[in-house]
């Protein structure tokens, strides 16, 4: 869970989706595909580093690691 999509082994959520992925309709009209999920409380626990701008960081009130995906930009995990 603390582990941006691309380092993530493939165990546990991460296995099943891409187990079953992609889904087609039985015409073959339509598939969908698996990106990634992501799962969790997006913030240090003291709220000092709340932005996307830190890759990775670690927050020097509370210690928590920060990570983001730098491709996307999106919410750290």
């Amino acid at each position: 869970m603390d582990l941006i999509p691309e380092e993530r082994d493939y165990i546990g959520l991460q296995s099943v989706f891409a187990s079953i992925f992609p889904v087609s309709d039985f015409r073959e009209t339509a598939t969908l595909e698996y990106v990634e999920y992501q799962i969790g409380n997006w913030q240090c626990k003291c709220g000092n580093l709340e932005g996307l701008e830190h890759l990775r960081a670690n927050c020097k009130n509370c210690s928590a690691k920060i990570k983001v995906d730098p491709q996307s930009g999106r919410s750290p995990l």
